[in-house]
């Protein structure tokens, strides 16, 4: 089953436009990309090629998952080096911003990176929070059982702005309900009153009602795949708790069919607070996720 849907991804990757608008002079632009451990879908090492992705993609503000970083790592009898993705960051004008997640993956330091330009380093207030260890583990690929995860995420205040950038729990809409709550409830505290809000990341979880609409989509594979059979989890996702809290997601408008290789729009970006937003998704092979971006 995953051969085809990687199979399928491929073909609709290539059948697309690889190419963004560039960023204006006059807007702020802000971007996730799951970089897949610098590997695509087929886990082909990809690094330089990621590095070219983000530095076109040019953004003030990128939130990348799934980063090794410090290492090097053999991947299908192929090594990739990732001794001086640090330096290369810093060549492309960014300071960045690094949280730790558990297991780690090759044996190298894994998680979630935010590269922020650095001429925004003396304006902004950075953080991050490590949630506590899932209670739920799943098949995360063949039938190689995961162990249970920790997540964490990062959030970054600049200007009128928090940013916050996540990548949700795996296993569980239970457990991304809690996370997300978690965060809309730091969200609520009176210093952030009156602020811009992002959250963008990989959910770990997608909003049904924008499937139904496709008739490639297989609604039994979204319901067992993501929301472990349960009809009630599926109808009160995250998005429903994101959409209650005024949260808006920025390409509803793209009509956005898929963001990973498994079929679904996982990666988002919602925003609150914001009146115009211009979004962008990047259709590149190198990874097995598309990269989202936002102008503002």
């Amino acid at each position: 089953m995953s051969d085809t849907l990687k199979r399928k991804y491929i073909k609709y990757v290539n059948y697309h436009t690889y190419k963004l608008i560039k960023k204006p002079k006059n807007k702020f632009r802000i971007a996730t990309y799951n970089i897949h451990y610098w590997t695509d879908v087929l886990e082909k090492g990809r690094l330089k090629q990621i590095i070219k992705d983000i530095k076109y993609i040019d953004a003030d503000v990128i939130v990348l998952q799934e980063v090794i970083f410090g290492i090097k790592y053999n991947v299908n009898g192929r090594t990739i080096n990732t001794e001086k993705v640090i330096e290369l960051m810093h060549s492309m004008n960014y300071h960045t911003i690094f949280c730790n997640v558990l297991p780690t993956w090759f044996g190298g330091i894994y998680g979630n990176m935010m590269c922020v330009k650095n001429n925004y380093v003396d304006k902004m207030i950075e953080g991050h929070h490590v949630f506590t260890k899932s209670k739920h583990e799943c098949i995360i690929s063949g039938n190689t059982i995961g162990t249970k995860e920790t997540r964490c995420y990062i959030i970054l205040e600049l200007f009128d702005y928090v940013i916050i950038g996540v990548h949700l729990d795996i296993c569980s809409e239970k457990e991304r309900h809690k996370q997300i709550k978690y965060i809309l409830k730091i969200l609520q505290q009176d210093m952030y009153k009156d602020k811009k809000f992002v959250i963008l990341g990989d959910f770990n979880t997608t909003d049904i009602k924008q499937h139904k609409d496709f008739v490639h989509s297989n609604y039994n594979d979204i319901l067992y795949n993501v929301f472990n059979n349960n009809t009630k989890l599926m109808s009160n996702n995250i998005m429903k708790i994101l959409h209650k809290n005024k949260f808006k997601s920025a390409t509803s408008k793209m009509k956005v069919i898929l963001t990973t290789w498994s079929g679904i729009q996982s990666d988002y970006i919602f925003t609150k607070n914001i009146k115009k937003v211009f979004p962008q998704i990047l259709y590149t092979p190198n990874s097995d996720h598309l990269p989202l971006i936002i102008d503002i």
